[in-house]
């Protein structure tokens, strides 16, 4: 009964989607079915009384779309359905654990470029929001825009102080579209998950709700002012690079003013001799590897159009809306497979991919997964120098064999693999000669070094010490809840009490010993840790190894006379 009302209540809550925005919904459906989807969108059972006289009207431009491979096709709809559309192509183009190959590279073209919207309304824009006259907030404002997207397009201007910025305008009503085309998004997501039960691997519904997040960020300029400002910090000092900087009292959730930098794109120096292109280069990579490694806090949108040479070579990067945060354990992670990548230790990525993966597998079939990316490693590794691999080409492989598995990379790692790959590409096109193992390689000594330092380890033990701790106290209570449950008659199970008594005696027993154990380890890690310090001194032995060494085996004594006591229990 429980599940037939909550289908209906689904069915009501789709349909209310649906309903209130029915001109753009049925306006999707009739370009999807255009450019010769109408079969994919007949099996989506959409029971809509206008459904049938739209997928009648599979006409001679239809059949024109059906000429067309199935990626181009599905391309040319997302272009004709506008900047929410685009803005998730572009998305997945970064996914191929996703996404077939066929299709990220027709999605890798799509450009988020459309006609300005006109001056007039850009000044009642800027007069809305900042809520005075852009005369009497800009000495001098460029009517025609330096650049125009689905999203925002920006001017270049003069603050009444001398700075040059430039204006970043959100285009009037898009916050509504967007809005109204990812309810109807997640609505289709829902019918595919239904009608496709294959596709539920990959949670459409899921990806929806991720790219809802991301885009809802990307609309609101404050968030990508706190970007801004984070970057900043997290390079002051850092040679080579620069990130804009923002005005935050000329800032609000549809205009953004920040710094001009005066630069071209990155692919532009390629072969002008008054640019380093290999000071550029090696910015560019340690710019990458200080996001992920160093900071964990990563431009999501790292592209060409999105990185600036100056005319010192400097490095600058702009539109910031987009970032990915990675968890310490991520970073680990990322560092552990890198690491792992420069040592060609083929076992040890394959068992990472398999713990950062997505995956319902027992633990028995990652021997047939290891089989499978040993062999793709190996293909790319085996007789070749550094200099020969394709970086790219070797993720690619390495993603689409773990899909072959069903094992799904995560955002975040697909993102960060993106940057690097990205910059790889960009590193060819200006210096064929650089590579990214030999740029990776001082960053995985320091984090090798930063990995097994003597502070790491001791924090590391210590955090798992603490944990073991925190279960073992919170035991006793978990059994006193379990006793008063049996005394209150909620399991109908008969105890002997003296069995019980017997039972939490030796639980209380084996607690004490495993705590007198975990202090032993403690101190024999710590005797380790303080070889290097050699004053003061014992016996003409080091002084501090020697005392922890000496109270560890003072305590495993007692510990091992103990059990020889009890009968060895």
């Amino acid at each position: 009964m429980a599940t037939a009302i909550r289908k209906v209540y689904d069915n009501v809550v789709r349909s209310r989607t649906v309903v209130r925005d029915a001109n753009r919904f049925r306006q999707i459906v009739t370009v999807l079915v255009r450019h010769g989807l109408g079969a994919f969108v007949g099996r989506l059972g959409i029971r809509e009384k206008w459904m049938s006289g739209v997928l009648r009207r599979d006409g001679e431009e239809a059949a024109q779309a059906h000429a067309l491979p199935l990626p181009k096709r599905v391309l040319r709809a997302i272009q004709e359905l506008g900047p929410t559309f685009v803005k998730l192509g572009q998305i997945l183009s970064t996914r191929p654990d996703l996404v077939p190959p066929e299709f990220v590279e027709e999605l890798k073209t799509l450009q988020d470029r459309v006609p300005p919207f006109p001056y007039e309304q850009v000044r009642q824009q800027i007069q809305a929001q900042l809520e005075k006259p852009a005369e009497e907030i800009f000495e001098r404002f460029d009517q025609e825009a330096l650049a125009s997207a689905s999203i925002a397009q920006v001017h270049r201007a003069r603050l009444k102080t001398g700075e040059e910025v430039v204006v970043k305008v959100q285009r009037p009503g898009i916050r509504a579209q967007i809005e109204a085309d990812v309810e109807i998004l997640a609505f289709l997501a829902r019918q595919l998950e239904l009608n496709f039960p294959e596709t539920k691997l990959f949670s459409p519904l899921g990806i929806v709700r991720e790219f809802e997040k991301a885009i809802t960020k990307e609309i609101d300029f404050r968030i990508e002012l706190d970007h801004l400002e984070r970057f900043r910090r997290n390079f002051e000092g850092f040679e080579g690079v620069r990130f804009p900087a923002p005005w935050k009292d000329l800032t609000t959730r549809e205009v953004l003013v920040m710094e001009f930098m005066d630069g071209i794109k990155i692919t532009g120096i390629l072969g002008r001799t008054e640019y380093d292109q290999r000071k550029v280069v090696k910015i560019g990579f340690a710019l990458v590897f200080k996001m992920i490694y160093e900071d964990g806090f990563i431009h999501a949108d790292l592209h060409p159009g999105n990185l600036f040479v100056m005319p010192d070579s400097t490095l600058g990067l702009i539109d910031c809306g987009l970032i990915g945060i990675l968890t310490p354990r991520q970073k680990d992670n990322l560092s552990r497979l890198i690491i792992n990548l420069v040592q060609q230790d083929y076992r040890g990525m394959c068992r990472l991919l398999w713990k950062m993966g997505i995956h319902h597998h027992p633990s028995e079939y990652f021997e047939t997964f290891e089989a499978d990316a040993s062999q793709i490693m190996q293909k790319w590794f085996s007789f070749k120098n550094m200099s020969e691999i394709d970086f790219g080409a070797f993720f690619k492989d390495l993603v689409d064999g773990a899909l072959r598995h069903q094992i799904i990379m995560p955002p975040d790692y697909t993102m960060t693999f993106k940057a690097i790959v990205t910059m790889e590409g960009i590193a060819k096109q200006l210096c064929p000669d650089v590579n990214l193992i030999d740029e990776a390689r001082p960053h995985v000594t320091r984090m090798l070094a930063d990995r097994y330092s003597p502070a790491r380890l001791a924090q590391e033990f210590w955090e798992e010490a603490r944990h073991v701790g925190q279960s073992i106290l919170s035991l006793p209570e978990k059994v006193g809840q379990t006793l008063d449950e049996l005394r209150q008659a909620r399991a109908r199970v008969t105890v002997e009490v003296a069995e019980t008594r017997r039972a939490l005696e030796a639980y209380q027993l084996a607690s004490n010993r495993l705590q007198l154990a975990i202090l032993e380890a403690a101190l024999l890690l710590c005797g380790t840790l303080t070889l290097d310090y050699p004053e003061p001194r014992l016996f003409g032995l080091p002084g501090l190894p020697v005392v922890f060494y000496g109270l560890a085996g003072f305590l495993a004594l007692g510990h091992f006379l103990g059990i020889l006591r009890s009968g060895g229990t």
